[in-house]
């Protein structure tokens, strides 16, 4: 979405900081907390029973559904941080998403995106941006998963 320019007050220090780039070490962790969900990476909860690294980002009302790869976090040199989430994504825009006959969006992860190295593939996301999805087996059609959306606690 793209936003007028007279909507945003700018400080120039912080241009000035955002300019420069990023730290060239980056932090990689294994959980994240934020806007009021807990994630973590897919490998964090490979052997767990809770798996809370389902992803769902909307972009001009349309969702999209990942599973969190790694979360990274950019240091611009002061208090400004940006922590991003890479992720395998569903194509959405192909035979990776469908409805069941009772209305039930159902993701196949055989069927990604951004699976390239170019910078049309690029699978990062703002953790800002993220919505909490929880993905269940279906037990009829294997390999499919059905999507359950959470609410933030507190």
């Amino acid at each position: 979405m793209v936003s007028k320019l007279d909507d945003y007050t700018f400080d120039m220090s912080m241009i000035r900081i955002v300019g420069r780039g990023p730290n060239a070490i980056v932090k990689r962790m294994n959980g994240f907390i934020i806007n009021g969900f807990r994630y973590h990476t897919q490998s964090r909860d490979k052997l767990k029973k809770t798996q809370i690294f389902g992803v769902m980002v909307e972009v001009e009302c349309k969702a999209y559904y990942g599973k969190i790869n790694d979360i990274i976090e950019l240091d611009y040199f002061s208090d400004n941080r940006v922590v991003l989430f890479r992720c395998y994504w569903v194509n959405v825009n192909s035979r990776g998403l469908k409805k069941d006959k009772r209305g039930f969006t159902l993701v196949n992860f055989a069927y990604q995106m951004h699976e390239g190295s170019y910078l049309k593939d690029d699978p990062f996301i703002l953790s800002s941006q993220a919505q909490q999805v929880f993905y269940d087996e279906d037990e009829k059609d294997k390999g499919w998963q059905h999507i359950i959306r959470v609410k933030p606690r507190d």
